[in-house]
């Protein structure tokens, strides 16, 4: 559905840039294709793969170990062949528009942010982040020391 409707709100709406959910890879394709600049916004776990981070669809725990790795690869690769019917529609939208097949799901993080809701203690020790990867803590109104009901 992005695929098919988006293309036609940003050539409506012309916008300078866009803010793009890291889960929605169909709407980071339109944005490639219709060269509109975009941000990645986080609103859950950041996506970002790394091989000692494990999915973040799991329950499994960190450790830099080879069979860790070798788990943490089993799971990506699990993820990827459950998804392959995205991915087809994807790498066809791309196609279609002039861009290249997609070879690495981290190919669609933006070049210019990535704004994720995580704290860097909270997290896995990531050691491929970007730059440009801003974790900023919870998106959320008050006090993050003192949690609302």
């Amino acid at each position: 559905m992005l695929c098919r409707e988006l293309p036609a709100v940003l050539t409506s709406y012309k916008p300078d840039w866009a803010v793009i959910d890291q889960q929605e890879p169909a709407a980071i394709c339109v944005a490639q294709a219709k060269q509109v600049p975009y941000v990645n916004f986080c609103n859950a776990l950041m996506l970002n793969r790394e091989p000692n981070i494990p999915p973040c669809f799991t329950h499994w725990g960190y450790s830099d170990s080879a069979w860790a790795r070798t788990r943490n690869r089993l799971g990506y690769a699990t993820f990827d062949f459950l998804t392959r019917s995205i991915r087809r529609v994807l790498d066809d939208y791309r196609g279609d528009n002039g861009l290249k097949q997609l070879h690495h799901p981290d190919e669609l993080n933006s070049d210019l942010a990535l704004v994720a809701q995580e704290f860097p203690g909270f997290d896995f020790p990531r050691n491929n982040l970007a730059e440009t990867c801003h974790c900023v803590g919870p998106y959320r109104a008050g006090n993050p020391a003192s949690p609302q009901a």
